[in-house]
């Protein structure tokens, strides 16, 4: 998907940006512990910035493309905690101290989980529209109708992607004022559904990803994201479905 812009960081990505960031800090704490220097002193800082210059654009780069929703993010992550886990270990080689040892492994475990986390946030249906604006989609569709902040301002859109908490619509016409929190109503074999949701990214003159929540206190008879999704998912609809 090209053009695919994120609007709403969500609260992963942002973690593991700054879980990447930590992790340059606590191998310039090892590597002043092993050589027994102040980990604050000034010239350490430098010299550990001047050892590690590649180290340092991996976890640039890194953190630029994750909190942009990039999907290659992951890969980036993947050599910068390969690099990490590389001189962490070096440094247990040189003091041979067992207390490394276990932070380090703390490390391993605690990269690998930020790892998952982040693989399955970007995996989310609101950042995979499955397809671009150049693509005739074949895929499973459904009426439904946008009200923006309740303005009465409506869109024709189809669901090409969703999952349990997020979907990605394909939108006719221009969705230049669509942002924050939106209303989205549809019809699905003749039962009407509502939700609440935000606007977490969006390809101009494509589509936008959205998160949706349920509603306190919906009107007496019409569903939720929730009853939706616990319906198609029964009936075995998939995003890939040729309708």
């Amino acid at each position: 998907m090209q053009n695919l812009k994120i609007y709403k960081k969500s609260p992963v990505m942002r973690n593991t940006a700054v879980f990447a960031v930590f992790s340059m800090f606590y191998l310039h704490v090892l590597e002043s512990f092993v050589k027994g220097v102040s980990t604050f002193n000034q010239d350490s800082y430098f010299l550990f910035f001047n050892s590690h210059r590649f180290l340092f654009f991996t976890l640039v780069l890194f953190c630029l493309s994750i909190l942009s929703g990039r999907k290659f993010s992951k890969y980036i992550y993947t050599a910068f905690i390969f690099q990490c886990i590389y001189f962490a270990f070096e440094q247990y080689m040189i003091a041979l101290d067992k207390f490394i040892l276990i932070l380090n492994f703390l490390f391993v475990i605690l990269s690998y989980y930020f790892y998952l986390f982040m693989n399955s946030d970007l995996g989310e249906a609101s950042n995979t529209p499955l397809a671009s604006k150049d693509d005739m989609y074949t895929g499973l569709t459904i009426d439904s109708e946008i009200c923006i902040n309740c303005s009465g301002e409506k869109y024709n859109a189809t669901f090409i992607n969703w999952d349990q908490y997020t979907c990605f619509l394909k939108i006719e016409g221009s969705i230049k004022n669509l942002r924050n929190e939106v209303q989205v109503d549809w019809v699905f074999e003749g039962i009407k559904y509502s939700s609440r949701a935000f606007v977490v990214s969006g390809s101009p003159g494509f589509g936008v990803g959205l998160r949706l929540f349920e509603q306190e206190n919906e009107s007496s008879g019409i569903f939720g994201w929730t009853e939706f999704y616990d319906i198609i998912q029964s009936r075995g609809y998939s995003p890939n479905l040729t309708a």
